[in-house]
């Protein structure tokens, strides 16, 4: 029996616009069109429609707190992630089953991970709600520098922060950014990122479209960015892949259906 026999009220009704193009000689309906405008008010109480009778229909499953009550305990279990090696150290992610977040900790040796790691990152004080989270770290190559990403409210927009390991001294290099790994250059100075044309913050960074990003090396001492790859004709990049030593090779994978697109970045002070 589907979930909506469950219901008492009525189904939520959409509303079909009568929306049509003519894209390369084929007609196209297009009627939820609307939808696309997240913040309007017609798609905020149609989502709030759909939120309440989706709720009212669960809240009748005579099994669900069971599965909630399994899903919470399975959720709970300990676990530990040997993410990467890294300017000489190892990275894990910890978690300990009781804390929101896995915390982030080093070892010269794997082994040690396990039996006297240190702990770099803990996301669960970062915010009194714990929803600013951790999306990626790495140490640069000379081993100095632990640079990292966060999100906050589950945003895709990250902010990128990096801590002097041998001061613990904290600062913010400028990088604001989307669906960008923490890769270094070998100069343990520039960082690879996705540059988008607009940066919003706030609530329209869920929603607003950010523009098709550009590949770019930024030294993070001076904010200067070089461009490495641009936005290409295939569509705009999905995200940051890596930098290849000793070719300083950047490649960043492109839309579904397109290869990676692949360019040797320019010479850093280290070479």
């Amino acid at each position: 029996m589907s979930a909506m026999s469950f219901a008492t009220g009525p189904v939520p009704q959409i509303r079909r616009d009568d929306v049509v193009e003519i894209l390369h000689g084929h007609t196209i309906e297009d009627p939820y069109r609307w939808l696309e405008d997240a913040d309007s008010p017609d798609t905020v109480d149609w989502v709030e429609r759909q939120r309440a009778f989706t709720e009212e229909a669960l809240a009748m499953l005579k099994t669900r707190e069971a599965f909630r009550n399994r899903l919470a305990e399975l959720y709970s279990l300990p676990g530990d992630t040997i993410d990467k090696h890294c300017g000489g150290r190892y990275l894990m992610w910890h978690d300990d089953g009781d804390a929101a977040q896995p915390v982030v900790q080093a070892a010269g040796d794997w082994r040690d991970l396990f039996d006297r790691p240190i702990t770099l990152l803990d996301p669960n004080d970062w915010s009194e709600d714990g929803t600013t989270s951790l999306k990626d770290a790495a140490i640069s190559p000379d081993g100095l520098t632990l640079a990292w990403a966060s999100s906050a409210a589950g945003s895709d927009w990250t902010s990128f922060t990096l801590r002097n390991l041998a001061t613990g001294e904290e600062r913010d290099p400028g990088i604001h950014t989307k669906f960008s790994t923490v890769s270094w250059f070998p100069d343990s100075v520039s960082l690879l990122v996705l540059d988008f044309p607009d940066k919003e913050t706030g609530e329209t960074a869920v929603t607003k479209a950010a523009g098709d990003p550009r590949l770019v090396m930024v030294r993070t001492d001076t904010g200067e960015r070089t461009e490495v790859l641009p936005a290409g004709p295939e569509g705009p990049f999905t995200g940051v892949g890596s930098v290849t030593k000793p070719t300083r090779t950047a490649t960043a994978p492109g839309r579904a259906g397109w290869s990676s697109a692949t360019s040797s970045a320019p010479p850093t002070t280290a070479d």
